[in-house]
């Protein structure tokens, strides 16, 4: 850990590889002087299959799935047929029009009776975490800086995202995060944000003072666990965190997905049942392990009886 008490997930699978004393699953640490989070992978006895992990990354998702999910707007377009979204245009920054150009284009929909933009109004960029270049812009006059400010910013992403802001009249919706496995919920949590400073980001995970509180609404954990089914069986997605919100009907709406979530070091030190929680999604990704490697090589041995 850091002075700010960072540990990631890839500590907390390690954790659960000694508590359990697994002698059939065999592990290697590395850990560089210079890198917050250790290296750890995995192997199973009598398999050549390899499972890393490092800071939040799993082993799990295919190369495709993490690609989709990490760019906010490949998301959106991909899956906003099937689950859903505030509504979401995007603009290459690359675009030939200014700054003010740009804004004066999205004025022109936030003005427009029939369309669904009106302030506040969300900008991100398509790439990127930790609310960094998100700004949430209640007033036209701020909409350039705000354009000009991500534009600047050519590390995250190509794209420039306008979003629907998740709010009305009583305030904004409330925000949620989900981390799931293999289609299921596995940590559910708002932030009680009552005694918290706002800060200069977006999201409330990032106020000081905000305290993770485990959701469990029933009506709300089916429909994170139909986001994350859906993502599992269409597109390959087994571990992932979901940044929610929910309308004042009970509506789960997706903001966006990230394939290594941090955080999970708050979770542990500031939810109720936090380390409890942690130990079953680490449990679980062990039993994962175990699973996918007595697997692999089950069809290998099925193969070779096959050719012989």
């Amino acid at each position: 850990m850091d002075g700010s008490q960072r540990k990631y997930l890839a500590s907390y699978i390690i954790d659960a590889w000694r508590r359990r004393q697994d002698e059939d699953l065999h592990a290697q640490v590395h850990r560089d002087p210079i890198c917050e989070s250790p290296e750890v992978t995995f192997q199973f006895e009598q398999s050549t299959q390899i499972h890393r992990f490092a800071f939040g990354k799993t082993p799990f998702n295919s190369p495709e799935a993490d690609t989709m999910m990490n760019d906010k707007w490949r998301f959106y377009e991909t899956t906003n047929d099937a689950l859903r979204f505030p509504y979401t245009d995007a603009i290459a920054k690359r675009s030939d029009q200014s700054d003010g150009e740009i804004a004066e284009d999205i004025k022109a929909k936030i003005n427009d009776p029939a369309h669904v933009f009106s302030l506040p109004i969300v900008l991100k960029p398509n790439n990127g975490s930790l609310s960094q270049d998100v700004f949430i812009v209640d007033d036209e006059n701020d909409l350039t800086q705000a354009i000009h400010t991500i534009r600047q910013n050519r590390d995250r992403g190509d794209k420039m995202l306008v979003q629907q802001y998740m709010g009305d009249e009583n305030g904004p919706y409330p925000e949620i995060r989900a981390i799931c496995l293999d289609g299921e919920s596995q940590i559910v949590y708002t932030k009680n944000v009552e005694h918290a400073t706002p800060g200069s980001r977006a999201n409330p995970s990032y106020w000081t003072g905000s305290l993770p509180v485990e959701v469990e609404d029933p009506k709300i954990i089916d429909q994170i666990d139909h986001i994350a089914s859906h993502l599992h069986e269409e597109h390959d997605v087994h571990y992932v965190a979901f940044d929610l919100k929910v309308d004042r009907n009970g509506g789960v709406w997706i903001l966006e997905a990230n394939s290594s979530p941090m955080g999970l070091e708050r979770v542990e030190r500031e939810m109720n049942n936090g380390p409890e929680k942690i130990r079953q999604l680490t449990d679980r990704m062990i039993d994962k392990i175990k699973n996918d490697s007595t697997t692999t090589s089950n069809d290998r041995n099925d193969q070779a009886l096959e050719i012989g």
